[in-house]
């Protein structure tokens, strides 16, 4: 096998991952290795050459999932806070939802993935703790305590309402539960 720069091989591995995103989302985790390899367009071998299994996909977009917290740890206000946890939450798209959810079930019986949901769910409530934190340092919150497990815990609830198709204001839901935890009604 030709060797291929480090960049194309990182490309080809998130070309693959996406792929599998989209037939997971499309079809639910428990299709075939052969449906991802044709979403993908590459042999069962090429994507065997970067992921050892179909768990292996799954894990390394869990591992993706808690790198794109930036902007919930760095929002200043309740509003890009909310902005933040909005777009975390798949900007409602119910397809997406339904995988998050569907991935939790799955890691139940999936030690290594269930380890990974389970410290993902601890960077997101760190990361808004981190904005919580600077929010009230700023004066746009009085809360003496960060409560992001609160808000963690609720924001997971959110996705599963989601994934079963309860359409609800998530803005409006999530700004008054920020409102409740910073006692703040200023944006």
């Amino acid at each position: 096998m030709p060797k291929i720069s480090s960049e194309a091989y990182q490309e080809r591995r998130a070309s693959i991952m996406a792929a599998a995103r989209r037939c997971f989302i499309r079809n639910g985790i428990n299709i075939s290795v052969d449906e991802i390899c044709a979403e993908a367009k590459v042999s069962k071998g090429a994507l065997y050459g970067y992921f050892p299994s179909k768990d292996a996909v799954i894990q390394a977009i869990a591992d993706e999932h808690v790198t794109d917290l930036e902007a919930v740890r760095s929002a200043a206000s309740r509003k890009e806070l909310v902005a933040a946890l909005v777009e975390r939450l798949s900007n409602g798209d119910r397809a997406a939802n339904g995988l998050e959810l569907e991935a939790w079930a799955y890691a139940l019986k999936r030690e290594e993935l269930r380890n990974r949901l389970l410290e993902n769910t601890v960077e997101l409530r760190l990361a808004i703790e981190s904005a919580l934190v600077r929010m009230r340092s700023s004066s746009q919150a009085k809360s003496a305590r960060p409560d992001g497990l609160l808000l963690e815990t609720f924001a997971m609830g959110l996705v599963a309402k989601a994934a079963l198709g309860r359409d609800e204001p998530v803005e409006d839901i999530l700004s008054s539960m920020l409102e409740v935890l910073t006692g703040s009604r200023r944006a």
